[in-house]
């Protein structure tokens, strides 16, 4: 059948393709504790969507039968589940790692003694920062930002969420009227709300409270890496978003959330408003509950694209990791995002927003951030610095091409992060 003269669908599909994209990445960047917050403040607005959660363990986060878990059981009775966890990567300490490899030698005292001047909070006083000469203190600072989590490093809350906000995920639009809430109208937002700042603003009311929502779900006032009620959950207090296991001699990885959740629409809904619709046509109440079923599909489906992405990561970081896996070894062999989002067939930037503040649980109990399991590759630095040394007027994207063709696969980010290290 012909299309009718004059209806052209294609902006429609490109308005749902987007809206899908947005809220897919949306849900793919939060965390576990901010994942279930989204689906029980959803499911309490939204009649049309179910959310179940199922008894889980608190330790490993994985779905609990008859009161056990088959995770944390007796050892000798299920092979290859550790009873207890054993010992925890410190995030201070890979802080530290990852912050000697972001540097250049030459820079890695500077760096140690800028790590003591963090405080419980993640802060620095900037009167202490004044003692290193700015071609010290520059590159130290850009590489701690760059590899800790956002807001490290501020002088105080303000600063800490003005450095959040430029890491979070949100929209050039929704970025630059948080910098303004946060900056020139934060004093007008604490004494008169978001009513206050919506008619100093000239914009709507709702639109800042929505944001504001946003933000105080995204933003944290401290930058901690070891727990508290106000900084980033410590690892051994949390369960882990993944969780590798021995089978025989392979490993396999599971995604605790996936089995814990039940999430859907709702069929009993969708039948009455069927019925709805058969009665009265497309009424006031009939659109409004379209709305919701349409709202309700589209985070179902974004959830279950992120726990499908979630499983595939983790999949291929178990298949290629698998003897330091099976060793208990840390030492994993270097593996870039590039190269397992090649393998998927998804873009790069996908595997970073899955693998970014999310941990593993190892076979031997051991829990890290999961981008441990990607190694640490000083090839792709040396080979940066040696390309750059012979051309230094090459551009970012120019040097991650040749070395690419080199056989030596690197993002132009990674060119970028390491160029800004070693120009210092």
């Amino acid at each position: 059948m012909s299309q009718p003269p004059g209806l052209d669908l294609r902006p429609l599909l490109r308005t749902e393709i987007s809206l899908n994209t947005v809220v897919s990445v949306r849900i793919l960047s939060l965390s576990a504790t901010d994942l279930a917050l989204e689906l029980h403040t959803a499911a309490d607005s939204n009649p049309a969507l179910v959310v179940r959660e199922a008894p889980h363990c608190h330790r490993c986060g994985r779905r609990t039968f008859a009161g056990a878990c088959r995770g944390c059981g007796d050892p000798a009775r299920e092979p290859g589940y550790p009873a207890e966890p054993q010992s925890v990567v410190s995030s201070w300490d890979l802080l530290r790692q990852d912050l000697l490899v972001a540097l250049p030698s030459s820079l890695a005292g500077a760096a140690l003694e800028v790590l003591t001047l963090l405080d419980e909070r993640g802060f620095i006083d900037p009167v202490e920062l004044e003692r290193f000469p700015h071609q010290v203190r520059d590159p130290v600072m850009a590489a701690l930002r760059d590899v800790g989590p956002p807001g490290i490093g501020a002088a105080d809350v303000r600063e800490s969420l003005l450095l959040q906000v430029e890491a979070a995920p949100l929209s050039a639009p929704e970025r630059q009227l948080a910098r303004r809430l946060l900056s020139e109208f934060a004093e007008v937002l604490e004494t008169g709300g978001p009513g206050a700042v919506a008619r100093a603003i000239g914009r709507p009311e709702t639109e800042i409270t929505a944001l504001l929502g946003r933000l105080s779900r995204l933003l944290r006032p401290y930058p901690r890496l070891d727990g508290g009620d106000t900084g980033r959950p410590d690892l051994a207090r949390q369960p882990p978003d993944v969780l590798f296991e021995r089978d025989g001699e392979r490993i396999r990885a599971v995604v605790p959330e996936s089995e814990r959740w039940e999430v859907g629409v709702d069929g009993n809904y969708r039948a009455a408003l069927a019925r709805a619709a058969d009665r009265s046509g497309e009424d006031v109440q009939v659109s409004a509950a379209r709305q919701q079923m349409r709202e309700a599909s589209l985070l179902v489906n974004a959830v279950h694209r992120r726990w499908a992405l979630l499983v595939r990561v983790a999949g291929t970081l178990a298949e290629r990791q698998r003897g330091p896996l099976l060793a208990g070894s840390l030492t994993f062999r270097p593996l870039t995002q590039r190269a397992v989002a090649g393998q998927l067939g998804v873009h790069e930037s996908t595997v970073s927003r899955a693998v970014r503040n999310r941990t593993a649980r190892l076979v031997d109990g051991r829990t890290v951030p999961l981008r441990v399991l990607f190694g640490v590759d000083d090839r792709a630095r040396l080979a940066v610095a040696e390309l750059l040394h012979r051309h230094p007027r090459f551009s970012d994207r120019q040097v991650a091409e040749m070395l690419t063709a080199d056989g030596l696969p690197i993002a132009r980010r990674t060119v970028a992060k390491y160029r800004r290290a070693l120009s210092r």
